[in-house]
């Protein structure tokens, strides 16, 4: 029995891929950012905010593309979109601004970036999302075969130490569910 809940325990680090730090910002060639739920009023969530504002610390260092991933959920605003008008805001080209707004998932921002970085012959990307959200983040990478290096956002204002053990415990839970889905479902992509 113990050894069944040591391996339940060490099972999703067995299917999560380590993030790899980016080094040297010249080295990519676009910088992706995973969206995140807009609050109930349509305004950012902290964590979409953090993440936006990472990407564009990162755009005025090394001038880069940004993909910016996220559908609408509930009746909320498109994530992407959200995030594009505070780029904007804050001295991001247009032109430099590349949407995914259909995707619901991580999976979905992740096979979207892929889709989009072939399309504009990206061979390398800088992956913004939340320290919590990186070994999923780079998984996913890893499976679509974009070579990239995970940047994290800075914590959410409004996130306290026990906030962010809870969304380590949350993508914990998440990565379990997903591990199971891709194993049932092997062939689908």
């Amino acid at each position: 029995m113990l050894i069944l809940i040591i391996f339940a325990l060490i099972l999703p680090f067995i299917y999560i891929k380590k993030p790899v730090r980016a080094k040297n910002l010249a080295a990519y060639d676009v910088i992706i950012v995973l969206g995140h739920l807009p609050n109930a009023d349509g305004e950012m969530s902290t964590i979409m905010k953090s993440r936006i504002f990472k990407a564009i610390e990162l755009y005025h260092l090394n001038q880069r593309p940004m993909i910016l991933c996220g559908g609408s959920h509930f009746d909320r605003p498109e994530e992407a979109k959200l995030m594009a008008k505070e780029a904007l805001k804050n001295g991001v080209l247009r032109e430099d601004i590349l949407l995914d707004d259909k995707s619901l998932n991580t999976y979905a921002n992740i096979k979207n970036a892929k889709r989009i970085m072939d399309e504009h012959s990206y061979k390398k990307a800088i992956i913004v999302s939340s320290s919590w959200h990186a070994y999923l983040s780079a998984r996913f990478a890893f499976e679509f075969a974009i070579d990239n290096a995970i940047v994290n956002a800075n914590r959410p204002e409004d996130f306290t130490f026990f906030h962010v053990i809870l969304a380590y415990v949350y993508m914990y839970i998440h990565t379990y569910k997903n591990l199971f889905y891709r194993l049932s479902h092997p062939h689908q992509r």
